[in-house]
């Protein structure tokens, strides 16, 4: 996008010069967009120093309730499906949460495209209360199942919609800093998060731990902590509206040609291909020793044929039918698009095939407490956030993001091979928190500058887009690899129990399977000690298989391209060629 000698950087440029009483300029000549971002366009031209201040404030606020719920739900996820005799069930709980994760960021993206910033994001935190407001209420594992996927709902698209509103209002050279800053509230509730969790599993009522009343007090924080960014939003679009910058046509919500129109440029039929042939996949991988036959059980197999099928219709509509498609052809021919959404996907992968039951590995191999396991798995998110931080200012710096990107592939692979030989319960502790560290240091790196990759290669008004499908992808991962993991864990565990404890019945084995405290619970002496090394055999297993699927990414990362970083909210390059395939602005104006 081409900018005038009097245009400056909204966000983080040297030249960036706010005024109390004037307002940003922008660019002029802008291309047709939806009316979300035609909308955040216009507000942007008014933007204050207060403004600003008070919409990024808000995105602080709203990342450290997120995080201080990610590190506190983490925590007790574990003792919650072990409560309802489903510890086994962790991994489908993540893989459900992967694939609502994976389904829910496209129409998001695209009804704050239609909608605005400010409306999908209230969206947002209302599917995020209500979700916890269920999960209060909940009995049975089934139903927390049920409530958590309108709670991923909520937490996938608050921060998916903090992203896209960070990508509207930075440049690409400093896009890695400021979306990578605003993790670093995650830093601090690693150490406020867990003990959290700890005081309501210990908090006893009638002989029941009171972890219920975490996710109140997350209600409460969260609903506070998100106004000022909703009202901030809607004062800079009722500020455009008033200045004559957006003239929005009365009543065009209630019209038939509106909905329908919607329908087809939020790809609905896309979505549920998608999402429902992703669950039909994942669902048998962790469920299947739950049918008589296994793997050989006719229901079974029906599932992950009928999930094959599924992605072959799904991505022949995308093709030849869908009118705005999920994962547009445009994005498909571009090396650079695919390399780093590969890349996103397989990093993923590997890291929660190794993650997914690390917390209850660490937990029975160690005699620790709730809060310190969780401690030691979050030396990730120290690493990862603090390594991001870090590399956007190298990419402001050296305005390049692929040789960063190897160079944290490259570490990663490092922390995974010496996680593997730090595993064990006769390997001091500093051993392994170095090694997760190192794990999220390069990851860190890796995905940060990914993600400034895939979005360099397209046009603003692909933006918001191009920021849902990367981290749509990443989903995916998770919940491939969640899947992976709950697989082997499941089977192999419960093998290495039976051969490590065999004087024990099955129905002990079973219980162990299904609930990771009653190891420490019921064994002592040489038993324990005993069933520690079968859980270390099988959470090895788990490190070297995620440690091998990372030397694949050396090839994806090879496909990108290197782009220049500019101080432009997008390259030149990509508004012209999206000009040029007539791909900017030929989305339905419903009805407008």
């Amino acid at each position: 996008m081409d900018r005038d000698s009097t245009q400056v950087d909204l966000v983080g440029s040297d030249q960036v010069g706010f005024d109390q009483e004037k307002a940003v300029p922008r660019p002029s000549g802008e291309i047709a967009a939806q009316q979300g971002v035609k909308a955040l366009d216009a507000a942007y031209k008014l933007l204050t120093r207060t403004e600003f201040a008070i919409i990024y404030v808000g995105i602080f606020l709203v990342i450290f309730v997120y995080s201080l719920d990610i590190n506190t739900y983490g925590t007790l996820l574990p003792f919650i499906t072990s409560s309802f005799q489903q510890h086994s069930g962790l991994s489908l709980l993540m893989a459900v949460s992967g694939v609502v994760n994976s389904v829910c960021k496209m129409p998001l993206a695209k009804l704050a495209d239609v909608f605005g910033r400010a409306e999908t994001f209230a969206f947002a935190v209302l599917c995020y209360i209500v979700g916890l407001i269920i999960m209060c209420a909940v009995d049975t594992f089934g139903q927390f199942a049920a409530a958590t996927v309108l709670y991923t709902i909520g937490t996938s698209g608050v921060y998916t919609l903090l992203q896209i509103v960070i990508a509207d209002t930075s440049s690409l050279a400093n896009r890695g800093f400021f979306s990578s800053l605003i993790d670093l509230p995650f830093i601090l509730n690693i150490w406020i998060g867990p003990p959290i969790a700890r005081h309501f599993l210990e908090k006893q009522v009638d002989g029941k731990s009171q972890w219920r009343w975490a996710f109140g007090m997350i209600i409460i924080l969260l609903f506070c902590c998100a106004q000022p960014i909703f009202i901030g939003l809607k004062w800079l679009e009722r500020k455009a509206s008033r200045n004559g910058l957006v003239v929005k046509k009365k009543n065009e919500y209630l019209t038939w040609q509106f909905w329908k129109n919607l329908v087809l440029d939020v790809d609905l039929l896309g979505l549920l291909l998608f999402g429902g042939s992703l669950f039909l996949i994942i669902f048998p991988t962790n469920w299947y020793r739950n049918y008589p036959k296994e793997w050989k059980d006719g229901r079974i197999i029906a599932m992950l044929v009928m999930g094959g099928v599924g992605f072959v219709i799904f991505f022949l509509q995308q093709q030849f039918l869908s009118r705005a498609p999920i994962f547009p052809a445009r994005f498909l021919k571009d090396r650079t698009v695919i390399g780093g959404l590969l890349t996103g996907c397989l990093i993923f992968v590997s890291y929660y095939i190794y993650s997914s039951f690390l917390t209850s590995y660490i937990y029975v191999s160690r005699d620790l407490t709730v809060d310190q396991s969780q401690w030691i798995f979050t030396s990730w998110n120290v690493g990862s956030v603090l390594s991001s931080i870090l590399i956007g200012l190298a990419m402001k710096r050296t305005r390049s993001f692929k040789l960063w990107a190897l160079i944290g592939l490259a570490i990663n692979i490092i922390g995974s091979g010496v996680m593997i030989n730090v595993k064990g319960p006769e390997n001091p502790l500093a051993e392994m928190i170095s090694a997760q560290t190192v794990i999220g240091i390069g990851q860190g790196i890796t995905t940060c500058a990914t993600q400034v990759g895939v979005q360099a290669a397209v046009a603003h008004q692909d933006l918001g887009t191009m920021t849902a499908v990367y981290l749509t992808v990443t989903s995916v991962g998770f919940s491939v690899g969640a899947s992976i993991a709950g697989a082997i864990w499941k089977e192999l565990l419960h093998d290495q129990l039976v051969e490590a404890l065999p004087e024990l019945p099955e129905a002990n084995i079973t219980a162990f399977v299904g609930d990771h405290t009653k190891v420490r619970l019921w064994l002592e002496g040489d038993q324990l000690s005993r069933a520690r090394h079968a859980y270390t055999y099988t959470s090895k297993t788990l490190n070297i298989i995620a440690c091998c699927l990372l030397v694949p990414i050396f090839g994806t990362i090879g496909m990108m391209r290197n782009i220049t970083l500019t101080d432009d909210v997008t390259t030149k390059e990509a508004e012209e060629a999206a000009i040029a395939e007539g791909s900017v602005g030929t989305s339905a104006d419903h009805g407008r």
